[in-house]
Formats: C-alpha cells, structure tokens, sequence
C-alpha cells in the first residue's frame, strides 16, 4: 500500500509506526512542518511551509496537502491527531480517510473551544475510520455527544517494543551523566510539562515522601521544555537537592534510564493508552498512576500497581512510601507488569492491527468504487 501521514513528524511514535511499515514493504509518505525527527531513509517526507500569521498559517497548510495529496496519490490517507492533523486531512476530501484519536482531542480539546469541537466533528464526519489509540470505554460519553458513528470506530494502540524495553544492570555511565546516586531510591515521572499531566500534584507529594524516606531522589523527564513554574515550587517546598529535571533523553536511553527507577508515577488527568506507563511496566518499575479510565484496564489496584484519585498528592505519597519500603511488592509489580505489557501492549500487536485496519479500508474501498 502507499500510504500517507498527516501528523506531528516529531512524536516519536509516528517514527515507530512509520519504520513499521516501511519494514512490512509498504511505501510510506509523510506531510508535516517543524520536521526535526529523524526517519528511516525509504521514508517520503512532504515538509509544508509555514507563517507565523496564525489564519493565513493553517489555510496555507490545507491547501499545501490538498496538493501533496493529489500528487501523492496513496492508497489511504492518515491524519493522526484529530483537532489539527486530523481536520487537515478531513480538508482534503481524499478518501480513503483515517483518523487517529491519542488522547487528548477526543478527551479535552472538544470541550474547550467551540472551534476545535468544529474541527473534531467536521473530521469526524469525513473520516472512513477513526482509529482510537485508547480504550473505547475511556470515551465512551464524549465519542457519542460528537455524533460518531460505531461503525467507523476501531481500537489499536502503538505499544512497546519489549525485546528494547526491559530491566538491564544499572548503566552506571548514564547514572553519572544524568547524576543519579544509584545508592538511593528513585522515583520518575516521564509525562510532559502541561496542565493536563498536573506536574504539581507529583511535585507536592515529594516532601511527604521525604518525611518517611529522607534520601529518595525525584526525576522529573519534561519532553517539552517547561517554564520556571515548576522551578518555583520546587524551591519554595526545599526540595531543590531532591529532585533532578531532565529535559530530554535519547529514547534509545529511555530502557537504561528507567532501569534505574524504583518507582513510576503518572499524576496525569486523562490519558489515552499511555506508552510511557508501558515503557516503565516493560522495564518492571512499580507504576503508581491516577485513577482514570485510561489507566484501570492496565492497572488492578494493588496487584500489578496502585492508583490514586487524581489531584490526592498525599494519598500518593503514601503509595510511594509504602512501596519503597516494601521491596517485594516493587519486584511483584515490576514482574506483572512486563507480564501484562508482554500480553496486551507488545508493539507489534498493535502495529499489526493498525496495519490491519489500513488494508480492510483499502479493500472496502476498492471493491465499492465504480
């Protein structure tokens, strides 16, 4: 199949679902703009050019597609991230059309703007299938009240690669550049900075934590640079020498990093299926996660993990206490977790039957067009 992306070519999942099909021998096209990631080399890159006028911006992106698209002339069309990349690809009336839905444009951005709820309904409505990266569960009431038909919904995820991500020997080199004691307790947070994955309520759990266990070490991993917020409340709590802000790592690091954590946490108000809580079960971290829908059809309570009401900072500094020092119960959710990870968020199931939905519509189409 010739396949074209619309999509933020920066997210390195996109990169992974690209050099997986690239690898199944289908040709892979790619329309973006801000590209910075590195993709395989078979991989066809369209960039868009772009305008810091924000009208004249996007109207010149969806013309530029329109226009890539025609030239292109793939066999299906994807728009991944529905409120931008996804309304973009809805605008060229190309069909096939797929949609993919992470996360957040299905579960927060519809609800904040009139305009953004526009562009998911408009895209919605164009799409052939809307690929949900998320348990349909978790949306259920915000998938019906923006008029999707249940016909057009399919769930995949992009999973982990388990043969990369697993527990290693602590890489004492990495420990020493990042500068983590390898002889104290650790505890990581790897969302991004934003309102949404509520940083402060992981910030304001510490100085319980330390209360109960004086030497733990905080890493706080902000993929996306973050302001001087959360800089400010760690000074004014004095926790400075406590906690380590890394702003980014080689994802090829992320295995080696996380091998050296005891603890997983995600204060996160809504998610999809979140890769980076998979990444850490694959690495047999303990996760300590907020209760949401995204998260409660990968961690039973107690027994691969713990979950907390979101916002709750002391009931989560009290889950991370309790499994510090309880070094059996950290191994007995690590071991469950790989277990599961292995089971249900193998990266290539769910490349597979994002594969899978792409060849059904290609049929389907096929075989309706006159």
């Amino acid at each position: 199949m010739r396949i074209c992306l619309v999509s933020n070519c920066n997210n390195r999942h996109i990169e992974r679902l690209a050099g997986y099909l690239i690898s199944r021998g289908h040709d892979v096209h790619l329309i973006a703009w801000n590209i910075k990631a590195t993709f395989p080399s078979k991989v066809h890159i369209h960039k868009l050019n772009s305008s810091k006028i924000p009208i004249y911006r996007e109207i010149s992106w969806i013309l530029q597609t329109r226009r890539l698209v025609k030239q292109i002339r793939p066999d299906l069309l994807n728009g991944q991230y529905i409120t931008t990349y996804g309304f973009i690809a809805a605008c060229t009336g190309f069909h096939p059309l797929v949609i993919t839905a992470l996360g957040s444009d299905i579960l927060i951005d519809p609800w904040q703007n009139l305009f953004w709820r526009f562009t998911v309904r408009f895209a919605i409505r164009k799409a052939d299938r809307v690929i949900l990266l998320f348990s349909p569960d978790t949306a259920v009431k915000q998938i019906s009240k923006l008029g999707t038909s249940n016909s057009k919904l399919r769930y995949s995820f992009f999973g982990v690669d388990t043969d990369l991500f697993y527990r290693s020997n602590k890489n004492l080199s990495l420990a020493n550049k990042i500068g983590i004691n390898t002889s104290k307790y650790t505890v990581i947070n790897t969302r991004n900075y934003g309102p949404v994955y509520d940083i402060n309520t992981f910030i304001r759990a510490i100085p319980l934590v330390l209360k109960e266990v004086p030497e733990t070490q905080f890493i706080i991993l902000c993929w996306l640079k973050y302001d001087g917020a959360l800089d400010m409340l760690v000074r004014q709590l004095a926790i400075s020498k406590n906690v380590l802000f890394i702003e980014r790592i080689e994802h090829s690091d992320m295995p080696l990093l996380l091998s050296l954590m005891d603890v997983y946490v995600s204060t996160s108000l809504s998610d999809g299926a979140s890769n980076s809580l998979f990444e850490a079960m694959a690495c047999e971290v303990a996760p300590v996660v907020t209760d949401i829908p995204a998260n409660r059809p990968w961690i039973i309570d107690s027994e691969n993990g713990f979950l907390f009401k979101p916002g709750d900072y002391t009931t989560l500094a009290k889950k991370i206490i309790h499994l510090l020092k309880s070094s059996g119960i950290r191994e007995s959710f690590g071991t469950r977790g790989r277990e599961i990870v292995r089971q249900k968020a193998e990266q290539g199931i769910g490349m597979a039957k994002i594969e899978a939905i792409y060849h059904e519509l290609v049929v389907e189409y096929s075989v309706s067009k006159p």
